[in-house]
């Protein structure tokens, strides 16, 4: 997730009949695509050592890169949870608020070292923030027997027993049915589970009930929604999902459309098809007046989505997404996706842009922001730099955002900055650093106090004590481990850290480890200088504030 620009200067689920009506007929028009035959499909020998019980149709792979998919296949294939999902919409009128009905096919796979008793599901859109907006979920089966969900952590939480001891590496099947209602502009939702009247966009995160993340010490997550941070953590899995919605509206979601068909309700429907490869869930939003620009890099498609009248900004969207891809796969390995979606959204409560497996949102209200001129730099550039960064580190790299916040916004927002001297030079690297990174931690410092990097995102006493030690001391300090063990060494180690833990969950000693093996440093004092103390007042003084000013304003006049 990018925060807000800092400155460079001083429930019920029906809304009516009409909706549920067109819901009904909307699920009567939800066929099925796949068959039988599709899914006995040989997979290659695995590794012994490898428990393969899960899916190993590779269609599913779809949505990965030629030059990537049979090596993620054979890594993958047979030992991640996969979710066929059927849901129809039906968009919000005049009287009712948009609704939604869908089913589920889970095959679950146990991920983890010890026998699981139950399932944990999340049902983040039944958090308050949502307003009326809520997810039910119903109609539960474990292996074809009925089982009901326990509702906990208030209703964002739902326990599924299993009915038997699941054994590390062993798969059963759950089905289940769910229905939602979207709230018209949330306050609270950062714009990613609502529908905007204004614009006509409804965007769904977290949108179905989905397996709680799983920590890295194999314990399910299941904490309150974040409140200072993002409310999503889950591990990676296979999708296949049908969205049906009137034949007018286009969807961008993350993985490929691999089908589009009419409905056979006689209404004017289409539904839409769509395969993500391993990922951590699944977004999309639908709008029916979007409208889209494309470019390649490498082989991947680079898509900006935007709104009638905001085409400048788009483009703007697209170079800065495409030149990002370019600039930084061979500083951390491929982006193994066939597609990488930018999405116009109206985001806010402080957000200006999130990040989601294949697809990003971008705060729309940045699309008219005026060009600059290098070295100063634009903040959409910016942005989009910012959530495409996460395709890596959230997307392939996962981390506990609850626990370690800082280990993907503070490492993202580095790069960020890094990216401008990349691709334009050093004077504009240093007007990003220092307006993004340097000067916001440094006012925070000597105005309010240091802060713990390194802390668990909720139990910072305000939202904008996290946003610094995540994002902006965060920043400061990847820059510092930089800087001690020099460029090679740092590219090196992130390269080694997505390489190893691509499409897994990485701890901060997971992080350090890498830089260690890349440099043959011991950081252990680094690190916990820049991530497990207060020490900014013995790095830095109120004079090193005084002259980063000092020299921003110098280069912004240059």
């Amino acid at each position: 997730m990018s925060q807000s620009r800092p400155s460079k200067a001083s429930i019920p689920l029906a809304r009516g009949l009409a909706t549920m009506l067109a819901l009904m007929a909307l699920m009567a028009s939800v066929t099925t695509y796949r068959t039988e035959a599709a899914r006995d499909v040989g997979t290659p020998a695995a590794t012994p050592a490898v428990q393969r019980n899960g899916d190993t149709n590779p269609d599913l792979y779809a949505a990965l890169t030629p030059n990537s998919r049979d090596a993620i296949y054979a890594a993958t294939a047979g030992t991640l949870s996969r979710y066929y999902v059927d849901v129809a919409v039906a968009p919000a009128t005049a009287d009712a608020l948009t609704a939604f009905r869908g089913t589920i096919d889970l095959l679950f796979v146990n991920p983890t070292d010890r026998p699981l008793n139950a399932a944990v599901f999340r049902l983040y859109a039944n958090d308050p923030r949502y307003g009326d907006g809520e997810i039910v979920m119903r109609d539960v089966e474990v292996g074809g027997v009925p089982a009901t969900p326990v509702l906990s952590v208030a209703d964002t939480v739902a326990t599924v027993a299993l009915g038997t001891a699941l054994a590390p590496g062993e798969t059963v099947t759950v089905t289940y049915s769910f229905d939602g209602t979207v709230a018209n502009d949330p306050a609270g939702s950062y714009g990613m589970f609502t529908y905007s009247p204004s614009s006509g966009t409804l965007a769904l995160a977290h949108w179905y009930p989905i397996l709680a993340g799983i920590e890295p010490d194999q314990d399910w997550n299941v904490e309150p929604v974040s409140v200072n941070g993002d409310p999503i953590y889950s591990n990676t899995s296979l999708y296949d999902v049908t969205i049906t919605m009137p034949a007018e509206w286009k969807i961008a979601a993350s993985g490929v459309e691999t089908d589009v068909s009419t409905g056979s309700t006689g209404r004017d429907e289409t539904a839409h098809r769509f395969v993500t490869g391993p990922s951590r869930d699944f977004t999309f939003v639908a709008d029916a007046t979007l409208d889209r620009i494309s470019r390649r890099v490498g082989e991947t498609e680079v898509v900006s989505w935007y709104n009638p009248g905001d085409e400048s900004g788009a483009g703007a969207v697209l170079a800065a997404g495409v030149a990002t891809v370019d600039e930084y796969e061979p500083l951390l390995g491929d982006y193994p996706y066939a597609q990488l979606d930018l999405v116009e959204v109206s985001v806010g409560n402080g957000a200006a842009g999130i990040e989601f497996p294949q697809l990003v949102f971008i705060g729309g209200s940045y699309y008219a922001e005026a060009p600059v001129t290098p070295p100063d730099t634009s903040y959409l550039e910016s942005l989009v730099v910012h959530e495409v960064l996460h395709q890596w580190f959230y997307g392939l790299v996962g981390n506990d955002q609850y626990a370690h916040g800082f280990q993907d916004e503070g490492l993202v927002n580095y790069l960020m900055t890094s990216f401008y001297r990349l691709h334009y030079g050093e004077d504009a690297f240093a007007v990003a650093y220092l307006s993004q990174n340097e000067i916001p931690y440094l006012r925070y410092l000597f105005g309010t106090g240091d802060v713990v990097t390194d802390y668990p995102t909720d139990d910072y006493g305000t939202a904008s004590a996290y946003v610094v030690a995540a994002y902006y001391k965060g920043a400061v300090a990847f820059g510092a481990v930089r800087e001690a063990i020099g460029d090679e060494a740092f590219f090196d180690g992130l390269h080694r850290y997505v390489a190893e833990f691509r499409f897994a969950v990485a701890t901060p000693d997971d992080l350090r480890a890498c830089f260690e093996a890349a440099s043959g440093d011991d950081l252990d004092a680094l690190w916990a200088n820049w991530f497990d103390e207060e020490n900014g007042t013995v790095d830095f003084t109120p004079a090193d504030l005084d002259a980063d000013q000092q020299r921003l304003d110098a280069l912004l006049a240059s």
